[in-house]
């Protein structure tokens, strides 16, 4: 209406106006027309707008409609397939986006992309998801108890940029039924060191009546469900590691890397349950302390530094058996007790003598590597050691120089002895601060030690070998005109051992060692002129260690007696009467239960130190302290980890130090008062270690073992981990209990009073030291001389109760150097040691037994921190 009315006003203006003239149009005229085009284009989107959304959704809706029919038509096609795509995933080990890592089987629930369908220009993505229906409430088929027949399959089909998506889903049955009538069932559950199933491991299963063969891949729960024809008297059972672990070792628990179970007998529709224990084996580096480093002990040559001394070795030339390498010498250094630092002395195997006539200068001799006898010089600046090797002279056969005196700086003699055509001989040696010169020692036959209380006159022991049983002599060196006198001693000594002079006060000298089966000790307070025997000796003194004298008329003397009996610190006391001068021995105060003595040092009249073992097996080393002059004394524990024992100490006026062995190998402690600290032991030179352990085997015990609870990993003689190293022993494969693993060399729980305990992990390497028995053996003749050159092979048979019959090992220590002495770390235990004496081929065999607190040849006992005798034929 309002469109017809505008029309009739614009007929009626038109009328109006007359011929031949134009009607100018009005503003309003012209903004009317504009606006009746707007208001007629707005009225028409409003009319074909909606009509077109109509139609677009009538059209979607139409698509969608299609969309959906082919989305469902494509989901019931792919549920007619779900059961061979499951069957040939879980039976023939296909590999799928529902094989868990480091399996190749599916695991339920999961879910498995079937690829895209392109239908009518639609695509279409498919997927396949499996899930139990019900297996007991478990979802480990092998836990279940019962065959698992039902999945519940469901099919998504999606398309389009939204994802739209059609599900179906259908119960199918699984491949696991039986389709022969007469088939049985497998159930092989394989679990981890932690308990959890272990995943992607192939088991296989043979029978050979009937003849099959069959495989299947361990689920996430560690489960491998096999159907399998009935078998009497069955199966074995196998296990292989899984495909993704890159050919790492998995083991059982009783650490076999291909374990198998057989005759697991299978009935007709019955179910046999199978279980394993495996994973990643772990690896234990079994490592050897450092031995005997410090075996020496320690003194205190000068008024500023300490040494302490013992052996290493030389691994380079080891081969198979750890001790068979060149022993070279150690020698630590230290100016505060505190601090040490490493001497080296190139070509030195053992450094048996030092001796200091100023805090500047020394003189030292030992054996070298490959035998024979070495002295060397020292000039000490700083607390650093510059070594000048020094030649012996020419034409002269030293074995060994043992001892060293020097009352000069220009000033030194040297003691020994040589071997020419088997035949021994004492050999003297004087040092003028240039060369050294031969002394003719003619009368002589084989020095031991020398000892001088001044620049004129030196004392030394021997032995005369022309007698059918040796005869110990103490000879006094005139040094003016090279002459030696016999000092005749009463009681006559069956030994002579320690030999000192001038501890305290410089002419008095003391000597030590047996007389009538039992210990002795000689003083003379005139550096050697006259010697008074020492009375009142306790009945229990066996074997006096170095005396030191604090005075004029007092001394103490230590009492290193084997271990079955008490050690003892003796109190040596001069009374003077008349003319007449005595010297008795009275027992002093010690802690109870002191077992040995290995040294004492007296750097004060009244202050005194020891080095001591305490306690029973085993044995505790221990400081004694003494502010008496050696009446009396008070016990010091040392801190740190349990010390074995103790091998010295000594003191300078301002600092003390002392060396031993711990379980973990050399100990060193310092004290510049009444405390004592565990030091930092520095570590070898390369291609240098510790005298290890002969080769020994390496046990790991577990309770879950059985029948015994260890197993010998690595037997003995197995060849070192590396051409140079101090590991020896790789114990793998082992099974990785989550309870760990105690460890120690040798076969049987017998070899060891204290294994190491170690934590493993699945596929991972621990560290493990054990704990090994120094034990040095000097070899002898039936003259009381070291052996030099003797082989040692201990035996060890442990047929006991709690280790296999019949179980026998052999290790071979190394041979003897020219002072008779052979030393290695060894394990506890009894064993069989055959000697042979080089110079005549014959081998003498006696028991040795390895304890924690010391070590027994036969009948003898000694202490650890003592050398034992083997006397050979």
């Amino acid at each position: 209406m309002f469109t017809t009315r505008l029309r009739s006003r614009a007929r009626q203006r038109a009328v109006a106006t007359p011929p031949g003239h134009r009607r100018a149009r009005s503003r309003a005229d012209a903004a009317f027309s504009l606006m009746e085009v707007v208001i007629s284009f707005t009225l028409l989107m409003l009319i074909v707008l909606p009509m077109s959304y109509l139609l677009g959704t009538v059209l979607q809706q139409t698509g969608d409609a299609r969309a959906s029919v082919a989305a469902g038509l494509i989901a019931e096609q792919q549920l007619e397939q779900a059961h061979s795509v499951l069957s040939a995933a879980m039976t023939a080990g296909a590999a799928s986006a529902c094989t868990p890592v480091g399996g190749t089987s599916p695991d339920l629930p999961c879910t498995i992309p079937q690829g895209a369908e392109t239908v009518q220009g639609f695509t279409y993505h498919i997927a396949l998801y499996f899930q139990w229906t019900s297996i007991s409430g478990s979802a480990d088929v092998c836990t279940s108890g019962q065959v698992p027949q039902v999945v519940l399959a469901q099919v998504t089909v999606s398309w389009g940029p939204t994802l739209r998506s059609v599900s179906q889903s259908s119960v199918i049955n699984l491949p696991y039924i039986a389709v022969n009538p007469i088939d049985g069932f497998l159930a092989v559950q394989v679990n981890n060191a932690a308990g959890s199933g272990t995943q992607g491991v192939l088991v296989t299963a043979t029978s050979t009546s009937p003849s099959f063969t069959g495989a299947g891949y361990t689920d996430s729960h560690g489960c491998a469900f096999l159907t399998v024809p009935a078998a009497s008297p069955g199966y074995t059972v196998s296990l292989s590691p899984p495909s993704a672990a890159g050919g790492a070792v998995y083991v059982d628990q009783t650490n076999n890397p291909a374990p198998s179970l057989s005759n697991e007998a299978v009935s007709t529709q019955g179910i046999t349950s199978v279980s394993f224990r495996y994973d990643k084996a772990a690896t234990i580096d079994m490592t050897y302390p450092s031995l005997t480093g410090v075996a020496d002990g320690v003194v205190c040559p000068t008024a500023n530094f300490c040494v302490a001394s013992g052996q290493q070795q030389l691994t380079t030339a080891s081969g198979n058996n750890q001790t068979n390498g060149a022993a070279t010498a150690q020698i630590l250094e230290s100016t505060d007790g505190s601090g040490w630092a490493t001497v080296t002395v190139p070509g030195l195997a053992r450094l048996l003598d030092v001796s200091c006539p100023s805090n500047s200068q020394c003189e030292g001799v030992g054996t070298q590597i490959g035998g024979g006898a070495m002295a060397f010089g020292v000039s000490i600046s700083g607390g650093t050691w510059t070594i000048t090797p020094q030649a012996l002279p020419a034409g002269v056969a030293v074995s060994e120089l043992s001892s060293v005196a020097c009352p000069d700086t220009d000033q030194c003699y040297a003691v020994g002895y040589g071997v020419t055509a088997n035949v021994r001989a004492g050999v003297m040696l004087a040092f003028n601060g240039n060369a050294w010169s031969t002394v003719p020692t003619s009368g002589v036959a084989l020095i031991g030690s020398v000892a001088c209380p001044s620049k004129t006159t030196c004392l030394i022991t021997a032995n005369d070998l022309t007698t059918p049983v040796p005869i110990p002599e103490l000879f006094s060196f005139a040094t003016g005109s090279n002459t030696f006198s016999l000092v005749p001693l009463t009681p006559a000594p069956a030994t002579l051992d320690a030999l000192t002079c001038g501890t305290r006060t410089a002419g008095l000298c003391v000597v030590t060692g047996t007389a009538s089966g039992t210990a002795a000790a000689w003083l003379s307070p005139d550096g050697g002129t006259t010697w008074t025997p020492v009375g009142g000796l306790p009945a229990g003194a066996s074997t006096l260690g170095a005396p030191v004298c604090t005075s004029a008329t007092s001394c103490v003397v230590p009492d290193n007696a084997p271990a079955s009996s008490t050690g003892k610190i003796l109190d040596l006391a001069a009374t003077t009467s008349g003319s007449t001068t005595t010297w008795t021995a009275t027992a002093a105060t010690l802690p109870a239960g002191t077992d040995a003595v290995p040294s004492l040092s007296c750097p004060t009249a009244t202050q005194c130190t020891a080095a001591a073992q305490t306690g029973s097996a085993p044995t505790q080393g221990t400081i004694l302290a003494s502010t008496d002059g050696g009446a009396t004394w008070t016990a010091t524990s040392l801190p740190g980890p349990t010390t074995a024992y103790l091998s010295g100490a000594d003191c300078t006026p301002t600092f003390c130090a002392a060396a031993g062995e711990g379980p973990g190998g050399d100990a060193l402690f310092g004290s510049s008062g009444s405390s004592w600290q565990s030091d930092t032991v520095p570590a070898p030179p390369a291609g240098v270690t510790g005298l290890l352990g002969a080769g020994w085997s390496g046990t790991v015990g577990n309770t879950n073992f059985s029948p015994f609870p260890f197993d010998e990993i690595t037997p003995a003689g197995s060849a070192p981990v590396g051409p140079s190293s101090s590991n020896p022993s790789a114990l793998t494969p082992l099974f990785p209990f989550v309870s760990g693993y105690s460890v120690w060399p040798g076969g049987c729980p017998a070899d060891t009073s204290s294994p190491t305990a170690v934590a493993v992990s699945p596929g991972g390497t621990a560290t493990a030291t054990v704990v090994l028995a120094p034990v040095s053996l000097t070899v002898v003749d039936a003259s009381g001389q070291p052996v030099p050159g003797a082989t040692l092979v201990a035996t060890e048979a442990d047929t006991s109760a709690t280790c296999p019959a019949n179980k026998t090992e052999a290790y071979a220590l190394p041979t003897t150097a020219s002072d008779g002495l052979s030393r290695a770390g060894f394990t506890f235990g009894t064993y069989s040691l055959a000697v042979t004496n080089p110079l005549d081929g014959k081998t003498t065999t006696v028991t040795l037994v390895v304890t924690a607190s010391g070590v027994t040849v036969g009948s003898a006992g000694y202490p650890s921190a003592d050398s034992a005798a083997v006397a050979v034929q």
